[in-house]
């Protein structure tokens, strides 16, 4: 039978949060549960340390001032230990689902993301809870003497808690990064499930700022309307309240600016990578509001650039590298285009006999060794292959990537194969530049089958002859 979550949470309340779990997530977990009772402790010390010790109790007019103060004190001593307490079990008990999925090590389902998500937000309900008990308390207990003192008690209680339970969800939002992008590893949420920048901002500012500045108002107000107060304690009290609204709106802001800076911290140092030619760079997830979609935005854009990089790839094995960028980055228009280029054919002679007395993978060997060396002297000459068709291979040069001397590339790129069995058009010696014109002579004329007019042919000089592999006594016409 599955314990029930209540006595789950009791059991899991005697050790520290996360003591269970290693890693960045335990950490987390770990500090979370010490600084959210710290939070708690010392907003709770400045309320009362204010309401009873600077301002002065006999605000509300009360007969016995000292009476007062020494019940209050009292229910203090007693009230804070136990809402630490309480505090610390029902954080537990909302920490459970996420506690389970952790230990689980396993991606989290919909429901448990959900909630990772919303954990500041559930964190945040627990400290108010304790913070609105307070307020009832301490109200009702002060009530059996002054009217006015129970409302400026309840009033200031509220406002304490609220100005802590702004400090606890920042807080919260931004120690619980680690756990936030695992939970986020599986894709971002459709729409952002915690405050954007504008959102933390003026909860900084609104909750830090511009409640002790309400209780400065107030305490001015009622000096005003005749409240007995001296210099003395009126200075004091703003002295105070200055003070404080120095320390958690100056504490509240640095970590409302931290959670917007550091997610785009990382997407500028990844951009940088990106910029930089690298593509395998990915950054985490860690953030639920807007700033979590830019993260996931980048992350799809950088697949996006894998994708095209892997596709030009492709393309480029097949046709070439520069055929690959001048198609992506001029594109292709419809109907062609007019250019001089000239064509290499290249072919084994004795294919047919040679592949009956030798085994397949013998066969296949040969002519991949043979087109490796084909691809890379084509290559070195500025020009691509076409297309491969059984021993055979044909040759581009001009087209569709322009070149300076298409004529001469094709004709140096004929005589680094082997030079006994390669012809080609003399009018190819017309188009080339006159220092590879020279080096090829006139063989005299033939019709080629299929053409009516006779060809006039040309063979490199034999002075010039430099085998580049062993004879393979390829044939090319261009």
């Amino acid at each position: 039978m599955a314990e029930a979550p209540w006595r789950e949470a009791l059991r899991r309340t005697r050790r520290p949060p996360g003591s269970g779990l290693g890693g960045e997530e335990g950490r987390a977990l770990r500090r979370l549960g010490l600084l959210v009772p710290v939070a708690n402790f010392t907003g709770a010390i400045d309320v009362f340390v204010f309401m009873f010790w600077v301002l002065p109790p006999s605000l509300p007019a009360l007969h016995h001032p000292g009476h007062v103060r020494m019940l209050n004190e009292v229910a203090f001593a007693i009230y804070l230990p136990a809402s630490m307490v309480a505090g610390a079990f029902l954080s537990t008990l909302v920490a459970l689902p996420t506690l389970r999925w952790l230990e689980a090590r396993r991606p989290p389902t919909d429901r448990e993301r959900w909630l990772v998500l919303r954990y500041p937000a559930r964190q945040v309900k627990v400290s108010a809870a304790l913070w609105l008990g307070a307020a009832v308390v301490f109200g009702a207990l002060n009530a059996a003497f002054s009217g006015g003192l129970a409302a400026l008690v309840i009033t200031t209680a509220i406002l304490g808690g609220a100005t802590t339970c702004a400090v606890v969800y920042l807080m919260t939002e931004r120690v619980l990064r680690p756990i936030t992008a695992r939970a986020l590893a599986a894709g971002p949420p459709a729409r952002p499930a915690q405050p954007g920048v504008t959102g933390r901002l003026l909860m900084a500012w609104g909750f830090t700022t511009a409640v002790p500045i309400v209780g400065a108002v107030v305490l001015a107000a009622s000096v005003i309307s005749g409240a007995s107060m001296s210099a003395t304690r009126v200075a004091a009290t703003v002295l105070f309240l200055g003070l404080a609204t120095l320390a958690a709106g100056l504490l509240a802001i640095a970590m409302a600016a931290k959670s917007v800076a550091e997610p785009l911290h990382s997407v500028r140092d990844a951009l940088g990578a990106v910029e930089g030619g690298r593509l395998d760079v990915e950054i985490p997830v860690d953030d639920a509001s807007e700033v979590g979609l830019v993260q996931a935005g980048f992350n799809r854009m950088v697949s996006g650039l894998r994708e095209h990089q892997r596709l030009r790839d492709l393309f480029g094995r097949h046709v070439g590298e520069e055929v690959a960028r001048e198609a992506l980055e001029r594109g292709i228009e419809l109907g062609g285009e007019v250019r001089h280029a000239a064509a290499l054919f290249v072919d084994l002679t004795g294919s047919t006999a040679l592949a009956s007395q030798r085994s397949a993978t013998e066969v296949v060997g040969l002519l991949n060794r043979f087109f490796s060396l084909v691809v890379e002297v084509v290559h070195d000459c500025g020009g691509l292959v076409n297309k491969f068709e059984g021993d055979g291979a044909l040759c581009l040069f001009g087209a569709p990537v322009e070149i300076e001397d298409p004529g001469g590339a094709a004709l140096r790129a004929a005589r680094q194969a082997t030079p006994a069995r390669v012809l080609a058009s003399a009018r190819a010696l017309e188009w080339a530049a006159p220092d590879e014109r020279e080096r090829w002579r006139r063989e005299g004329v033939t019709t080629l089958r299929g053409r009516n007019l006779p060809t006039e042919l040309a063979a490199p000089a034999e002075a010039d002859a430099a085998p580049r592999a062993a004879p393979a006594q390829p044939a090319a016409s261009g």
